[in-house]
């Protein structure tokens, strides 16, 4: 049996994402995957932007699917059922499925 959208992605998410070449972010509620074993969730508190990513959001590579959610060097805290200690603070690269 096929799942739903809300089945195969029932984790809450929100970013700022460009849902054209203008550049422009807006609030923007999406749906991911739950975590499987091996992941950890992680609350972000800052997300950095570098110049990759303002190509990407102005499409000027020619590849860019809308809307797309840019940033992806966070400060953040750990928390889950991994072995991390709740409060500490890392730095996580987060590039899933890209490079």
């Amino acid at each position: 049996m096929v799942k739903s959208p809300e089945e195969e992605h029932p984790q809450k998410a929100f970013g700022w994402a460009a849902r054209d070449p203008s550049g422009t972010l807006s609030p923007f509620h999406f749906s991911r995957r739950e975590n499987g074993d091996e992941d950890v969730t992680v609350k972000i508190l800052y997300c950095g932007v570098c110049h990759s990513d303002l190509h990407s959001v102005k499409n000027e590579w020619g590849f860019t699917r809308y809307p797309i959610v840019p940033g992806y060097d966070a400060l953040l805290p750990p928390f889950s059922n991994v072995n991390f200690k709740i409060h500490f603070v890392v730095i996580i690269i987060i590039i899933i499925w890209l490079c």
